[in-house]
């Protein structure tokens, strides 16, 4: 899952990299979202107009679809998101563990001890899962990942 994927690069990649696998890429801006429609055209990419969330709702005319409806189904093996969506670990954080790698793009590291990233690293401490830097992202490696997620 690629959450606010932008025009599709990511996906692109991804999907170019596994074609097997199921890719789904959220992006709420509708320019931006119009060009990931057609960066991804006969890809097996999903595209939803939304932003993620930790709930699903509506945040003025924007579109909020929970994490747990998009990813693990049944499970993910990688999801990326920007700090923006650093909400998703402030509640209903479940499918965190049935999602073996986590790419956290900390856009907000220009400034150190804003909320968002400041919410990401305070949780991310608790969790069973190695941590590699660079530059402005983390990847997050859930320290034991079942053979399933190995096949794809």
């Amino acid at each position: 899952m690629d959450a606010a994927a932008s025009i599709g690069a990511s996906a692109v990649f991804f999907a170019h990299k596994f074609p097997k696998a199921e890719i789904v890429a959220l992006e709420p801006d509708p320019v931006k979202f119009e060009l990931l429609k057609e960066n991804t055209a006969g890809l097996r990419v999903e595209c939803i107009q939304s932003r993620i969330a930790p709930y699903s709702g509506d945040d003025g005319g924007v579109p909020e679809l929970a994490i747990s409806e998009v990813c693990c189904r049944p499970q993910s093996f990688l999801v990326k998101f920007a700090v923006e969506a650093g909400d998703l670990f402030t509640a209903n954080h479940g499918w965190l563990d049935r999602t073996a790698v986590l790419i956290a793009e900390l856009a907000d590291h220009l400034l150190p001890g804003t909320p968002l990233t400041r919410g990401f690293v305070e949780r991310a401490v608790n969790w069973n899962r190695d941590f590699i830097y660079l530059e402005d992202t983390i990847f997050s490696i859930r320290r034991r990942i079942g053979r399933s997620l190995l096949a794809v």
